[in-house]
């Protein structure tokens, strides 16, 4: 059967496929319209997926699902692209062409709604790669990294006046201190960066966990931790599962944070796993180590492991995070390192 680290080690995730209605262009006579609105749902979520993840939601479903549960009648949508930063196993497209797509496809997708339920309202919430195509298409501007040079905004007008909010965690694009910001994480992580924020955060403080606090920052709370390093460098890390079960250490892939952990904190707690969540260095809270080489990173471990009196502990890479553990099972002893697990690994 193996231990609980060996069987969360080899966890499958499942994900939520969507498919994208399509309209068809023909004029609709105004009985055709009220009844085609009239099966419109009050509320609409976009959905965006993170780098090498299979089509569904992602990360970004924890949020799109707590959001369907408080407003009834809710419908979702997860956006179509690549979602791939070259990896064989996403079918090798580039990273910059993958954000190029998705900027895209949410455009389409959002105004594609808008058309056919312009009363409804609409939620955009992205995670990694997929925060970072909701930010171009809703906030424009261009985006150089994926090689977009248009400014505009490719959301049409109307369907803009129907945004009522937008969710970006763990976006490349964020950027720390500005006004629209909510929430507790202002080094990477949930960030709102929109035109109209004083309409978003509203709406973003009504869609809370606990009553009288915000979604932003009832999460903010949760998953915004940090830990001095004896160099005096920041490691941001969050905390899932069982706070008194076997530790597991879990390395995020790219570009991403220890966000994307958050998927496995029901798992984690059913298997009695106290799975401890790191921003690699220049990820999420963590700070840059300037020529910093994957085989430093166990060193940055163990004085975490440390500092959280963790005498053994397992360690787990997705994607990107592949090589950090495998770093890891390289460098630290037989009788601190319990376990090694990859997941869609990138090569060492």
């Amino acid at each position: 059967m193996g231990s609980p680290i060996d069987r969360i080690a080899n966890f499958n995730m499942l994900f939520l496929g969507a498919t994208i209605l399509l309209l068809g262009q023909a004029a609709a006579s105004p009985m055709e319209i009220t009844a085609r609105q009239a099966n419109c749902p009050p509320i609409h979520v976009f959905g965006a997926r993170e780098t090498t993840v299979s089509p569904g939601f992602g990360s970004a479903g924890t949020v799109v699902n707590s959001i369907i549960q408080a407003n009834p009648g809710t419908t979702s949508e997860a956006i179509v692209y690549p979602a791939c930063g070259g990896q064989a196993s996403c079918g090798g497209v580039q990273y910059a062409d993958s954000a190029r797509q998705g900027t895209a496809a949410v455009a389409t997708a959002v105004n594609a709604f808008n058309q056919r339920c312009p009363d409804s309202q609409i939620i955009l919430v992205g995670y990694s790669q997929g925060g970072q195509i909701m930010d171009n298409a809703y906030c424009g501007g261009g985006d150089t990294s994926a090689g977009i040079t248009d400014t505009s905004i490719p959301i049409s007008a109307s369907a803009q006046q129907m945004i009522r909010a937008a969710i970006m965690m763990g976006s490349p694009r964020f950027v720390a201190g500005q006004s629209q910001n909510v929430g507790d994480c202002l080094a990477q992580g949930i960030a709102m960066s929109i035109p109209t924020y004083k309409l978003i955060r509203r709406a973003c403080n009504h869609l809370s966990f606990s009553p009288g606090r915000s979604f932003a920052t009832t999460l903010a709370d949760m998953h915004c931790q940090e830990f001095t390093l004896p160099d005096g460098r920041t490691l941001g890390f969050a905390e899932y599962g069982d706070p008194r079960g076997q530790p597991l250490l879990y390395f995020h892939g790219f570009p991403s944070s220890r966000l994307e952990a958050s998927v496995m904190d029901d798992m984690a707690r059913q298997r009695k796993i106290r799975l401890l969540a790191l921003d690699r260095p220049g990820f999420g809270r963590s700070s840059t180590q300037p020529g910093q080489q994957i085989l430093d990173w166990p060193t940055d471990v163990v004085a975490f492991a440390t500092g959280q009196n963790i005498d053994r502990f397992a360690v787990m890479g997705a994607s990107g995070g592949g090589p950090y553990a495998l770093a890891c099972a390289r460098a630290l002893p037989r009788e601190m390192l319990t376990g090694v697990g990859l997941f869609a690994s990138g090569p060492p």
